[in-house]
C-alpha cells in the first residue's frame, strides 16, 4: 500500500527582535527604569575629574624610588636583585572598573611620575623590555645607582659605560646584547647619578675619569642629577663648595697647591649632558640652573635647563631635608639648600682660583677668599707659610 506525503505549507516569519526593517517614527519610552551601573554609584566618580586626578596621582605615585623592579612572567627568567625595593602603591584602584582604570593609566602617572632605579644594566634592559615600548616611552626619569662600582665591580663599570655612551656603534658586546640606554627610553629627561659608597680614600682621580666618561655619554636631557654622602668633617664642609669633588668621590681634602687636580667641578662634568643634544650640538649655557641641598649626611647637586622649568621633573626634592643644621653650618645657611644661574656659578668659581703667584707672601685678603671658596687645604698651606 503506497503512501503519499502532501508538502505542508508553513508560515515562517522573523521574530521581533531581529525585525529585518527599522521604524521610522520614534518609539515610546519605556516606563521601566534601567538598572544602574556600578560605576555610576562609585563616590570616586561623582567627583570632578580635577580632583581625581589628583587622587590618582597620590594613589599611583610616591617620592621613594622603584630600585630594580621586575616584572615577573612564564616566559622569562628574571633574577631578583638583592637590592630590590618597591613602594607600596595603591595598584588595586586600577582593577575596580574599567572607567578609573582608563583614566589613571592615560594620565601616566605610574611610569611618567616615579623614579625608577636601577644597580645593573641587566636589570634595567630586561625591565623595559618586559614593560613594552609604549611604556617605556612614558618614563622620564631614571636613577643609576653606582654602589656595585664603588665596590670594585669591573663588569658593572663596564656594562654602564657602555649602555650610557650615546655612540650606538654595536661594536660592543653589551650593546650588541643589551642595546643603550638611548634606544630603551627615547623620551628620557632627567637622569640621577647615585654615588653613595664612593666617598673612600684613594682612587679619586679614577673616580673622577669614570664619572667624567658616564657624563659624556649622556646627552639631551633636560636635567642631570647627582647625590652622595657627606665624609667631610663640619670645618671642611663649612667652607666646601657644594660642587666640589671631595663631597662626592674622596673623603679626603684634595691637594690643591697645585690647581685643580681633577680639572673642574662636579657642575662642569654635569654640563656636557645638558648643554649637549646628543648629536654635538651645545645649548645655551644661560639657561642652566644650578641647584644643591647639603643635610643629614647627604648632598644632592642637580643642573636643570631653566627653559623647560615648567616641564622639568625636578629630581631633588629640597623639602625633604629636615635634619637639624650643625653649628658650623648656621652660618651660612644659603649654601645648603639654594640655586643660583650658570652666570652666578661662574662668578663664584672664578673668584678666586689659586695659582704659583700667590703661594708667596699671600695677603689675609688672599688667604680668606682661598677658605670661603673651598680651597682650605691652600689656605691652610699659604697661612703657615706666611708666618
Amino acid at each position: 500500500m503506497a503512501i503519499t506525503l502532501e508538502p505542508i505549507a508553513v508560515d515562517v516569519k522573523p521574530p521581533k527582535a531581529y525585525a529585518t526593517k527599522i521604524p521610522l517614527e520614534p518609539q515610546e519610552a519605556s516606563e521601566q527604569p534601567l538598572e544602574q551601573s556600578p560605576s555610576r554609584l562609585s563616590p570616586l566618580l561623582c567627583l570632578p575629574a580635577e580632583l581625581r586626578h589628583k587622587i590618582y596621582r597620590l594613589a599611583l605615585t610616591d617620592s621613594e624610588p622603584f630600585i630594580d623592579p621586575c616584572i615577573y612572567s612564564p616566559s622569562t627568567s628574571t633574577i631578583k636583585s638583592p637590592f630590590h625595593s618597591i613602594p607600596l602603591l595603591s595598584l588595586n584602584l586600577l582593577r575596580t572598573c574599567r572607567q578609573i582604570h582608563t583614566e589613571a593609566t592615560s594620565l601616566a602617572y605610574l611610569h611618567r611620575e616615579n623614579i625608577f632605579q636601577f644597580t645593573t644594566v641587566t636589570h634595567c634592559h630586561s625591565f623595559l623590555s618586559q614593560l613594552g615600548s609604549s611604556r617605556a616611552q612614558e618614563i622620564r626619569i631614571l636613577s643609576i645607582n653606582l654602589r656595585l662600582v664603588a665596590q670594585g665591580d669591573a663588569a658593572t663599570a663596564h656594562e654602564w659605560l657602555a649602555y650610557t655612551s650615546a655612540d650606538a656603534c654595536g661594536g660592543l658586546w653589551t650593546q650588541r646584547r643589551l642595546g643603550t640606554l638611548r634606544t630603551d627610553l627615547p623620551n628620557l629627561r632627567c637622569v640621577r647619578l647615585d654615588l653613595s659608597g664612593w666617598c673612600r680614600p684613594g682612587y679619586g682621580q679614577h673616580r673622577w675619569e669614570y664619572f667624567r666618561s658616564i657624563a659624556r655619554g649622556l646627552g639631551g636631557l633636560e636635567c642631570v642629577a647627582v647625590g652622595g654622602e657627606v665624609k667631610l668633617r663640619n670645618l671642611e664642609l663649612a667652607v666646601c663648595e657644594p660642587w666640589a669633588p671631595e663631597l662626592f668621590l674622596t673623603n679626603d681634602v684634595i691637594d690643591r697647591r697645585e690647581g685643580m687636580p681633577y680639572g673642574g667641578t662636579m657642575v662642569d662634568l654635569m654640563s656636557s649632558a645638558v648643554l649637549r643634544d646628543g648629536q654635538g650640538e651645545d645649548w645655551g649655557e644661560k639657561d642652566l640652573e644650578v641647584l644643591w641641598s647639603i643635610a643629614n649626611g647627604k648632598v644632592m647637586l642637580e643642573l636643570s635647563r631653566r627653559d623647560r622649568a615648567a616641564k622639568r621633573l625636578s629630581a631633588i626634592d629640597l623639602n625633604h631635608w629636615t635634619a637639624p643644621w650643625t653649628e658650623s653650618y648656621r652660618r651660612c645657611p644659603g649654601r645648603l639648600s639654594s640655586s643660583c644661574t650658570w652666570e652666578e656659578y661662574q662668578k663664584q668659581v672664578n673668584t678666586y682660583r689659586p695659582s704659583p703667584s700667590h703661594r708667596k707672601n699671600p695677603t689675609r685678603e688672599e688667604i680668606l677668599a682661598m677658605a670661603m671658596n673651598g680651597y682650605l687645604e691652600e689656605a691652610i698651606w699659604s697661612s703657615s707659610q706666611s708666618g
